[in-house]
């Protein structure tokens, strides 16, 4: 395969070393992955289809939905990935990657092609302006054929990461956004296509970025070699979605918080709606370090629990904790200071500007918070404990975040102070999870696929 078992940076070595250089291309891979909405929305205010903004924010939400939940259930490939890696078990790691192609490859397709038969129902429960309905319906279908795309992004992911290598994710997701902006340019500014040149665009980006992907992987990497007997192993399925299941969950109420919040928001008209769009392509980007170190802890804490290096793994997770703390003081929160100054590149409207300031100002407050959410969570997560993972964002979210939303929205709240949902209910999750880590559960190796398996040969021999 194109993993090679003595690569063991996250194992071995200094742990500083190691995550950094894991985390920085994650970085700039979720970096490249935000700029991809960010430039649709850029280039269609250049080309004076602002008006067009808000159909491509609400009809990207049900995209953004099946992404969340492709990308949960990617955590649990890359962390049996991960565990057979760390347990230097090649014939395991190998059948893991394939299984996991197998199972994410079929679902996505499915989910794109539901999604697109039911994409007038879908828009229609956004509450968009009815003037927009059709334009966001278009968008919708076209942008569905994504679907398998961002499948087959998630199984490169989970498969290069869980053997530790983060360099060709960046540069495969790179290569896309590259493509999408000059794609976006062509399609939006040059052909005037406005909201659907943007999702030929990022489609059509997805394909040619997937193509070379394809190219590097066997021409390269393989080098023509067989794979081998392809193995498609029930019980790794069944342990993708035990140890996924709850973190796609986690990853999809995230967004249907999101989903809530825009469709309370559109009922206020396309002004709030930008002030959304605009402020989260704003805010996403802050986020970035906290979800690029929190998968370094996640893929390191996979990789040395199944190594049974429980002392090297706590670590791990505190020099994560060090690592976004100084990427959010130097990188994020000059980000959110300057919020206001970024809008005015999407719009010239003074109200829409002012309230992208004072959103990003809260959130800025929730990324503070994250610092030791992020890693702690990931723990949970490297650890096979993603039912703790869950519990986090369930409580947060059904208990703080999605019932403050509503009522905000039925009391007509400012949009700063449905915002104020972001840290409220990220504090409910931080308590949750260092109670889990006060616990040690994640010390408990037995509960390891990779221990299971052993045991089960002794109990065989």
């Amino acid at each position: 395969m194109f993993f090679e078992m003595d690569k063991k940076r996250l194992l071995k070595g200094p742990i500083w070393k190691g995550l950094l250089l894991f985390a920085l291309p994650t970085f700039f891979v979720y970096l490249s992955t935000y700029f991809y909405n960010a430039v649709d929305i850029f280039i269609l205010y250049m080309a004076d289809a602002g008006d067009e903004i808000a159909a491509v924010i609400s009809a990207l939400t049900p995209i953004s939905l099946i992404t969340a939940l492709i990308s949960g259930l990617s955590v649990g490939g890359t962390f049996l990935i991960g565990q057979y890696y760390g347990a230097q078990d090649k014939e395991n790691t190998k059948i893991s990657i394939i299984t996991f192609s197998f199972f994410i490859g079929i679902l996505s397709l499915a989910l794109g092609i539901i999604t697109a038969a039911f994409s007038h129902q879908i828009v229609d429960l956004l509450n968009i302006d009815s003037s927009l309905h059709d334009t966001a319906v278009r968008y919708l279908l076209i942008q569905c054929l994504t679907l398998p795309f961002i499948g087959l992004v998630y199984i490169i992911n989970a498969a290069f990461r869980g053997t530790g290598n983060s360099v060709f994710p960046f540069i495969y997701t790179f290569l896309g956004l590259a493509f999408n902006i000059i794609l976006d340019v062509v399609f939006i500014y040059v052909l005037k296509m406005k909201s659907e040149g943007a999702a030929l665009a990022c489609v059509s980006s997805y394909v040619l970025s997937t193509i070379i992907a394809a190219i590097y992987i066997f021409g390269f990497k393989l080098k023509g070699k067989r794979v081998g007997k392809i193995r498609i192993n029930r019980l790794t399925i069944k342990r993708i979605l035990k140890f996924s299941w709850p973190l796609a969950l986690q990853e999809a109420l995230i967004t249907i918080s999101f989903i809530v919040i825009l469709a309370v928001v559109n009922i206020r008209g396309s002004n709030a709606s930008e002030v959304i769009a605009i402020s989260d392509r704003i805010t996403n980007l802050a986020y970035v370090p906290a979800i690029a170190f929190g998968l370094a802890v996640q893929a390191a804490c996979a990789q040395n629990l199944g190594a049974f290096q429980i002392d090297r793994t706590k670590k791990v997770v505190w020099a994560g904790v060090l690592y976004i703390a100084i990427f959010t003081i130097f990188y994020a929160l000059p980000i959110v200071l300057a919020s206001g100054k970024i809008a005015s590149i999407y719009t010239s409207d003074q109200w829409i500007i002012d309230e992208v300031w004072y959103r990003s100002l809260i959130i800025g407050f929730d990324l503070l918070l994250c610092i030791f959410l992020n890693p702690f969570n990931n723990l949970a997560a490297g650890s096979g404990h993603s039912n703790w993972a869950l519990y986090t964002y369930l409580a947060g979210n059904l208990l703080i975040r999605i019932p403050w939303i509503i009522i905000s929205g039925i009391y007509n709240m400012p949009l700063w102070f449905i915002t104020i949902s972001y840290p409220a209910s990220t504090i409910v999750a931080f308590i949750i999870i260092i109670i889990f880590y006060k616990s040690n559960k994640w010390k408990n190796l037995k509960l390891l696929p990779v221990t299971q398996d052993i045991l089960s040969e002794i109990n065989e021999n």
